[in-house]
């Protein structure tokens, strides 16, 4: 029996192929494998996750320092990039690595582009 692909209205996140090496190192650093899922979990449209590192910890079952360790490591390998507004941050995947939703939500994703509204007033941390 063929699996069938779900309708693109079901959301569902998907895994750009070279990014499968990666993901495979990731899963000697638990805590950055928890925090990664999550946030593919909890991304938007735009692959944008608006939560605290607090509020991630919490979920995760790590601590706060963990989260932010997990989402640099996670930066420096080209998974996430972050996005300022004030003192909050929001979290971008890179679209390349991961999509949330139909294979045509990649290119709402914010990542490395020009940001539309309301995420307009965010800026790329460095």
């Amino acid at each position: 029996m063929h699996a069938t692909m779900p309708p693109p209205s079901i959301h569902y996140a998907a895994i750009g192929p070279r990014f499968i090496p990666t993901m495979r190192a990731l899963t000697y650093d638990r805590g950055a494998m928890r925090v990664y899922l999550h946030l593919m979990e909890h991304a938007d449209a735009e692959n944008v996750v608006h939560q605290t590192a607090k509020s991630i910890a919490a979920a995760v079952r790590v601590s706060p320092g963990n989260v932010g360790r997990a989402t640099r490591g996670l930066r420096d390998r080209g998974f996430v990039n972050f996005l300022w507004r004030g003192n909050t941050v929001a979290y971008v995947l890179d679209p390349e690595a991961v999509w949330k939703g139909a294979p045509e939500n990649r290119d709402a994703c914010v990542f490395g582009r020009k940001l539309r509204a309301p995420l307009a007033s965010l800026r790329v941390a460095s």
